[in-house]
């Protein structure tokens, strides 16, 4: 009698979470997140556009949170490309 062959768990990769996201001014993934602890803000800053927003973090904030408050106020207008996006 042999013993019962147990199944191989396959064990799948976690998402990992972007550090890289897309500009919603200029359309390129160009925009960065830096938190900084220390200071209790979090910069987030296109690469290509040159749009740029400071805002007060805390101790749970991710990249992704800044990110999100970024884009709403992108689309309540109250931060502006300083790069003209029309060709």
């Amino acid at each position: 009698m042999g013993r019962r062959k147990t199944r191989k768990i396959v064990v799948r990769p976690k998402p990992k979470v972007p550090t890289v996201f897309n500009c919603p001014a200029c359309g390129k993934k160009a925009v960065r997140v830096v938190i900084s602890k220390t200071e209790k803000t979090a910069t987030v800053k296109c690469g290509s556009c040159k749009m740029e927003l400071t805002i007060p973090s805390h101790a749970l904030m991710e990249p992704v949170d800044a990110y999100g408050v970024f884009v709403d106020a992108f689309k309540k207008a109250e931060i502006k490309p300083e790069i003209s996006t029309e060709e």
